[in-house]
């Protein structure tokens, strides 16, 4: 398509500004129309819920999922990795950066790990970028979710010092399927 759009110009370099501007205007409306074409093209985005199932979400970014890495001595976790799924991601949106967006589309997966304290605090230095996207802005923008994010307190009945968890933020990317 480019290349048709750049042979197209080359033609019209004898005829006049007014119509070299012309052909311009036409050109770039055909790439915004491809830029279109493919982000429509695209599968819609996909969230995994801590419960394994799969839901539509608003922007063209997807999370991955939260695991639970460290002993959870019985206590039932779910309804609490539910939550804390939700708040990440709610700090998450507003910093997702502009290169995920068409004509870019940039894309990656991002792993960190860390530790939640029985308050609902992140553990001083206990966070870990254990996978790069390959892309600092996508990078940044997960961290930043994690770091921004009240979490609630863990649930009373479990003991421990922290729970420890990693999450996985994903960017344009299929998140992979769960055998359930």
């Amino acid at each position: 398509m480019h290349r048709l759009l750049l042979q197209s110009i080359d033609c019209f370099r004898v005829l006049d500004m007014s119509k070299l501007l012309t052909v311009c205007v036409l050109a770039s409306l055909l790439v915004g129309l491809q830029a279109e074409a493919q982000a429509t093209t695209t599968e819609p985005p996909q969230l995994i819920s801590p419960a394994g199932k799969t839901e539509a979400v608003k922007s063209s970014i997807s999370a991955g999922g939260v695991e639970i890495l460290s002993d959870t001595m019985g206590v039932d976790f779910k309804p609490y990795m539910q939550r804390l799924h939700r708040k990440t991601e709610k700090s998450w949106q507003p910093l997702i950066p502009e290169e995920v967006n068409p004509p870019r589309m940039a894309s990656g997966e991002v792993m960190i790990r860390f530790k939640i304290l029985p308050n609902g605090r992140v553990m001083n230095g206990s966070m870990v970028l254990e996978g790069r996207s390959g892309h600092a802005a996508l990078d940044r923008a997960a961290w930043g979710a994690i770091v921004n994010t009240n979490y609630p307190p863990l649930p009373e009945e479990f003991k421990g010092p922290f729970l420890e968890v990693r999450l996985v933020f994903l960017y344009n990317k299929k998140p992979i399927a769960q055998d359930k």
